[in-house]
C-alpha cells in the first residue's frame, strides 16, 4: 500500500487470500477505493468473508450469474478489464496468489490479464522459486 500511484484495488471477494488482502488494505492508512467482486451475493459467502466485505469493501459488485453453466463467469472476467458500464478502467497489474491449479478462477484471471498485455505478478510462484 506504499505505492502512491495505486488508485484502487480489486479483490475476488472469496474466503481466504481475498479476505486477508481486503482486510490488510482496509486497515492501511491509504484512503483508496477497495472494489470487491463477490461470487454470487454477499450473504452467500462464509461469515468471515461476508464480515470482511461488509467492513472493508468500498464498492461491492455481486456476481448474480448463478444460473450460468460455469460458476462465477462474470466475476472472473470483470476483475481485470475496463468496464464502461461500471465506469471503471482496466487494471495496470494483477497480483495473484495462484496455488498452481489450472482449473481455478485465479488462473483464469491471470490468463485474462496476460492476454490483455497486463502485467501479472504470481506471488506464490515467486515464493516457490
Amino acid at each position: 500500500m506504499e505505492d502512491p500511484s495505486v488508485e484502487e484495488i480489486r479483490f475476488g471477494g472469496a474466503l481466504g487470500i481475498d479476505s486477508i488482502a481486503l482486510e490488510a488494505a482496509g486497515l492501511s492508512s491509504r484512503d483508496i477505493p477497495l472494489l470487491v467482486f463477490v461470487p454470487f451475493k454477499i450473504g452467500d459467502q462464509p461469515s468471515l468473508a461476508e464480515d470482511c466485505i461488509r467492513q472493508f469493501g468500498t464498492i461491492v459488485y455481486e456476481d448474480l450469474g448463478a444460473d450460468e453453466p460455469e460458476p462465477f463467469p462474470g466475476r472472473k472476467t470483470a476483475i481485470v478489464p475496463r468496464l464502461p458500464h461500471l465506469e471503471i478502467g482496466p487494471v495496470d497489474r494483477v497480483d495473484a496468489f495462484w496455488k498452481g491449479q489450472t482449473r481455478s478462477g485465479t488462473y483464469m484471471t491471470m490468463n485474462i490479464a496476460k492476454n490483455s498485455s497486463i502485467e501479472v505478478l504470481d506471488i506464490l510462484g515467486e515464493m516457490r522459486q
